[in-house]
Formats: structure tokens, C-alpha cells, sequence
């Protein structure tokens, strides 16, 4: 499902609407900006007439609507109070009223008064008015389907209702038909030359699409309007992505989430390139530069628990437990329910020589995925160390099973034979006792996660999650 922009989203009361100008007066600077949806623009110009002590209605009604529209109520009703004092607006400001009442949530009162109004104005140039903010009021009560069948309506009655298109293009992305919604958003976007609303959302449909040119004309075109919206960021990056320009995409996502740290694409899509470099730098045994990268995604992504559990990994094989320990706790609050945490934290008690609490860990990690050879292995390790034999060939047994690495295998049925040689009193190839993992790790334990496994020390590492 496609979402919408956040400065005009939900298929409920949102903010653009084409408010017909009353006859008396030509188009005002307020008036055009309201029009053309220009909200924010419109509400800079509107300051200046919030000072005037002379009365200049139409600017006034329209900065009225701005205001309401963009959440400023107070500055709103000083317009409003302003707009009584002229006996010249009284049906925009009856319209005004009601969606005031909208925004203040009285629905009640609002319907009666929206009921009223279409009859009153039915074929006068504000009657289509009336129509659209009944059917934002239909929005906001949740009854979509009602909205949308007054919005075909006026746009029948009327193609240059953009408004009425928008909220038609809105309500056929709600229900996933792809081809109405585009042909409503095309006519919102070709009414509203400044509309970032109706082009984010054709971009979208475009992207998925695999249309990138035309989705990045689109997203240009929002970008030029504002710089800073994080949906139009994001998209931006997938476009840039889609080329085949990741390193320039993640400058966008990166910049989407700096504007706003909820943006869910940008993290998801920092998150899959993010730990797929660091997991090949950790496989390399490159763990400096794997924090360095870590860091480099920026405070608001490398705290997410993916790559906290990434940090704590690169801590633990730096010989670094004490500060692995908190983090990999912390995660396992968040995500109980993480296997490859758990043992994690088992191989940071081990190294500490914390056996119980070890145990207790791989176990855990066991149970979560019995699957998992390393997790057996892990724990077979732990019953040499307190010389529970059956339990350890047990362990080393299901490790011999199920692990798929070649030389993993080797080293796991290599500790098997010697747990079932001391089992049965047979004398076996001379072999160092187990022993926690060396504070100074070799060349070759450091080349990658699995080196140096269960020869003369335990599992050296736990494979980072792909």
C-alpha cells in the first residue's frame, strides 16, 4: 500500500482545497496562493495582512483558509473576527465556520451546518466549495466511500476541481486501484502546479513501476518546492538507487532521517546496505574499520538494534566484553527473542569465565534455534570446561550433525572423538584442555567470524545475522 506525504497524507481532512473566489473581487495575492495549494507560501504573505488595520476581505477569507488549513486556528479566528466586520463574505465565512468545526472536531454541528450550506449554495460558485468540505467531514468520521462518491461528484460537475481529484486519488490508493488513482493525481498535479502531495504519490506509482525517469522528474519537482520533506528524500534515494548510485543514495536516506528519525524507508534501506558492509568487513576480520562504517551511518541509524548487536559483536572480538555485555543485554530486552544474541552474550560470559551464566545463555540460544550447530557447539565447549562428558558428546554430537562449514566440522568431530576417548578410558592424540578465548588474539583467529574454532579455545565467534 502506498503511503502518503506527510504534509498531506491521510485520506482524512488534509490540507489544499480550491475555495471559489466571491464575485466582487479579483483574484487577491492570498487568494492565488490558496488555490494553487501553496500553503506555506501562503501563510508567509498572510502575516503581512494579519497587521492591517483596513479591511481587505477576500485576502482575509483566504488567509482565513490557510491558516485553518495548515493548524493555525488562533490566527484564524483573528481573520475570522476580522471578516465580520463586512457584510461581503458571509457565505465563505458560514463555510469557514463549519470547517472550523471539522478541525475542532464537532462533527455534529458541522454536518447540520454543511447540509444546510449545499442547499443554500447549490449552483452558485461556492455550492462545490460546500461539497468538498462535506466530504472532508465524511474523511474525518472514517465513512471514506460516502467522500469519495461526493468527490466524483464535483469532479463530474466540474474537472478543474483539484481538490476533488486529490481526494479521489487518495481514496483509490487507500483501495489499491492502482489506474484510478493515477489518473486523479495526474489531473491534481496538472491543476496544482506546486503540489507535492499529488507528484510524490505519482512518483511512488511510477517507481514501483520501474518508470525511474519519470518518477525523478517528479521528485525533482518536489525537491525544487521543498528540500527538507522526508517522503520526497526517501524516494529520492530509491531513484539513485534504482541507477545504480547507492553511495549518493544513502546521502538522501541519511538526510531523510535527519529531518525526521521516523522516516521507515530510509532506515530500512540504511539498515540493508549498512550491515551488509559491516558484516563483509567483520567477516574479514577488519574490525576497526567495521566500527569506523558502524559510525559513519550517523547517531539515529547506529542505534538501531541491528547494528547495536553489530557493535557489540566487533566489541566482543576485540577482547572487549565488559563493553559488548551491556549492549547485547540491552538488545535482548528490545528482541528476546534473537538466537545469535543470546549466544553472543554466552561467548562474552565464557570469555569472563562466568560458565552458569554461559550455559544458560546457549541454552536459550538452543531453544530458540535448535538448528544451529554453533549453538550446540557452544555449549558442548561449556560441559568439557566442567567435565560433564556425556552431556559435552552429547552437545559436539548435534553440532557434528548439523553444522555445514567444512572446516567447522572438522574441528567439531575432532572434539567429539576426544570427549567419547576420555568417556571410555582409551588414550587419544594429546590435546590442550579447552580454555577461554586468548586476551590476545592469533593472526589467523582474527581472519574471520569462524576461525579458530573449538581447536585449542571455544567457538571463536557466532556468524552475523544476514
Amino acid at each position: 500500500m502506498l503511503r502518503f506525504l506527510t504534509s498531506a497524507m491521510s485520506f482524512a481532512v488534509v490540507a489544499a482545497g480550491f475555495i471559489a473566489q466571491p464575485s466582487f473581487a479579483a483574484s487577491s495575492p492570498a487568494r492565488t496562493l490558496l488555490n494553487e495549494n501553496r500553503l506555506d507560501e501562503g501563510a508567509a504573505v498572510c502575516r503581512q495582512f494579519e497587521v492591517l488595520s483596513t479591511i481587505d476581505v477576500d485576502n482575509f477569507v483566504a488567509c482565513a483558509w490557510i491558516y485553518l488549513r495548515t493548524d493555525r486556528t488562533d490566527g484564524a479566528e483573528r481573520f475570522m473576527e476580522k471578516i465580520r466586520k463586512s457584510t461581503l463574505a458571509a457565505n465563505e465565512l458560514s463555510l469557514l465556520n463549519a470547517y472550523g468545526d471539522i478541525k475542532r472536531k464537532r462533527y455534529e454541528q458541522a454536518r447540520l451546518s454543511l447540509n444546510r450550506l449545499m442547499d443554500e449554495l447549490r449552483g452558485q460558485p461556492l455550492g462545490p466549495v460546500a461539497q468538498e468540505l462535506s466530504a472532508e467531514l465524511y474523511e474525518a468520521v472514517g465513512q471514506n466511500d460516502t467522500a469519495a462518491f461526493i468527490y466524483k461528484q464535483v469532479a463530474t460537475d466540474d474537472p478543474s476541481r483539484a481538490r476533488a481529484h486529490w481526494g479521489l486519488g487518495r481514496y483509490y490508493l487507500s483501495r489499491g486501484d492502482i489506474g484510478r488513482a493515477k489518473t486523479h493525481l495526474q489531473q491534481a498535479a496538472r491543476l496544482w502546479p506546486r503540489h507535492i502531495g499529488s507528484r510524490y504519490n505519482l512518483a511512488v506509482i511510477l517507481l514501483q513501476a520501474n518508470e525511474v525517469d519519470e518518477a525523478a522528474k517528479l521528485l525533482g519537482q518536489c525537491y525544487k518546492i521543498n528540500k527538507a520533506d522526508p517522503g520526497v528524500l526517501e524516494q529520492l534515494g530509491v531513484v539513485l538507487e534504482k541507477r545504480g548510485n547507492v553511495a549518493e543514495a544513502v546521502k538522501f536516506w541519511r538526510k531523510a532521517i535527519s529531518v525526521s528519525p521516523d522516516s521507515t524507508v530510509a532506515k530500512e534501506k540504511l539498515a540493508s546496505y549498512g550491515t551488509g558492509a559491516i558484516d563483509a568487513l567483520i567477516d574479514q576480520g577488519q574490525y576497526d574499520q567495521a566500527l569506523t562504517q558502524l559510525n559513519s551511518l550517523g547517531k539515529k541509524v547506529a542505534t538501531e538494534p541491528a547494528f547495536q548487536l553489530r557493535r557489540a559483536i566487533i566489541f566482543r572480538y576485540q577482547q572487549k566484553a565488559d563493553q559488548a555485555l551491556p549492549i547485547l543485554a540491552k538488545y535482548i530486552q528490545s528482541t528476546p527473542k534473537d538466537p545469535v544474541a543470546h549466544r553472543e552474550l554466552g561467548i562474552c560470559h565464557t570469555n569472563m569465565k562466568r560458565w552458569d551464566k554461559a550455559a544458560a545463555n546457549f541454552k536459550t540460544a538452543i531453544d530458540l534455534d535448535p538448528s544451529n550447530g554453533l549453538n550446540h557447539a557452544w555449549l558442548a565447549y561449556i560441559f568439557e570446561v566442567r567435565k560433564k562428558w556425556p552431556e559435552a558428546r552429547a552437545q559436539w554430537a548435534s553440532a557434528v550433525k548439523l553444522l555445514s562449514d567444512s572446516a567447522d566440522l572438522a574441528r567439531a568431530r575432532r572434539r567429539l572423538a576426544s570427549v567419547e576417548g576420555k568417556m571410555s578410558g582409551k588414550p587419544v592424540e594429546r590435546e590442550r584442555e579447552p580454555e577461554p578465548e586468548r586476551e590476545e588474539p592469533s593472526k589467523e583467529d582474527n581472519q574471520a567470524p569462524e576461525r579458530g574454532m573449538w581447536e585449542s579455545a571455544p567457538p571463536s565467534g557466532a556468524q552475523v545475522p544476514q
